[in-house]
């Protein structure tokens, strides 16, 4: 049995994740908006700025440590990178398309290619990194 401490952080992490994916939101959980099943070719391969999928699972450690990180930098970069999170279970066909084979993995796409991947990552600075050079561009 997992220490109470850990378990309600889960639940918490759970209800929040289960919000963002309802739809968009804004405040200290982020600014992602929901990745669409159906709407994948609009929000992804025809966005007309940096996306930023975060597919993650519900109660995975990792991927509660990585979501706050997550949310701070889908603020600091609100209106020029969209920032999409999806949940394992909501991710269907795309978790194969993408290769996706350990949570949390984050993608970084621009122009419909993606241009990074991420597995397991938590430093703020890498992402940053990587979004500052394709923005500059």
């Amino acid at each position: 049995m997992a220490p109470v401490g850990l378990a309600h952080a889960a639940a918490v992490a759970g209800a929040a994740g289960s919000l963002l994916l309802a739809g968009g939101c804004t405040g200290p959980e982020g600014a992602f908006t929901a990745l669409e099943p159906d709407a994948y070719t609009r929000q992804v391969l025809q966005a007309d700025r940096p996306v930023v999928v975060y597919v993650h699972k519900a109660l995975c450690p990792a991927c509660l440590a990585l979501a706050p990180t997550m949310a701070e930098l889908s603020e600091e970069y609100a209106g020029r990178v969209t920032f999409l999170k999806v949940e394992r279970t909501e991710a269907g066909d795309l978790r194969g398309m993408w290769g996706i084979r350990a949570y949390p993995t984050v993608l970084l796409f621009l122009g419909g290619a993606e241009r990074n991947r991420w597995v397991y990552e938590r430093r703020k600075a890498v992402y940053r990194e990587a979004l500052d050079a394709i923005l500059a561009r």
